[in-house]
């Protein structure tokens, strides 16, 4: 059975999306995003966004297959979604383990929140800060309004070639990559140093 026919759902026709805008845009990069915490000042927290980076489609595809394969090898529903926060400690260790075996590349983002400022701005514009301005990105992140807004208003300003989409996390294996690492982030812990 072919990698890609090994998904199931919504992966698959997210991949087929994937593929195609791949084929339009030559040689585009990936970016994943997920948050943890809130932006808002209410939470004493530090709000922490992890951006995943695939360079490549194949890139993407490899990874979503692995996924799909982890959950098959270990009875687990296709549709099951790996989150930090709501996942059992049996689970959490599954899947950190296997991030860690497939060194995942990534970067944090963490705005300690003042009485001044917007965290969501602040972190729109340092991810997309981050970014070469002559490579052209599709970038994926869990369903947020507000963070989509200060992405896209910081696309604007700084001239950056990103297309900006929102999608459920349960329905992007790597948006659940970046959740684990945004999770394991927000507790002080980095993935390569975990047991």
């Amino acid at each position: 059975m072919s990698g890609i026919l090994a998904l199931t759902g919504v992966n698959v026709v997210l991949m087929l999306y994937l593929f195609a805008r791949s084929c339009i845009y030559d040689e585009m990069k990936y970016i994943f995003v997920d948050e943890s915490g809130t932006p808002t000042i209410k939470d004493s927290r530090p709000f922490i966004v992890a951006v995943v980076i695939m360079t490549s489609f194949e890139e993407v595809t490899d990874m979503n297959c692995k996924i799909s394969q982890l959950k098959k090898d270990n009875n687990i529903s296709q549709e099951y979604e790996f989150h930090f926060s709501r996942n059992t400690n049996k689970r959490k260790n599954l899947f950190i383990k296997f991030l860690k075996e497939n060194k995942i590349r990534y970067r944090v983002f963490r705005v300690e929140k003042t009485v001044k400022g917007d965290a969501l701005q602040e972190i729109a514009e340092m991810i997309v800060g981050c970014l070469s301005k002559d490579e052209k990105y599709s970038l994926w992140l869990d369903t947020n309004p507000q963070l989509y807004r200060a992405l896209n208003k910081a696309r604007k300003e700084m001239g950056a070639k990103i297309k900006i989409s929102q999608t459920n996390s349960q329905n992007n294996n790597l948006i659940q990559v970046a959740d684990y690492i945004a999770g394991i982030s927000s507790m002080g812990l980095k993935l390569e140093k975990l047991p």
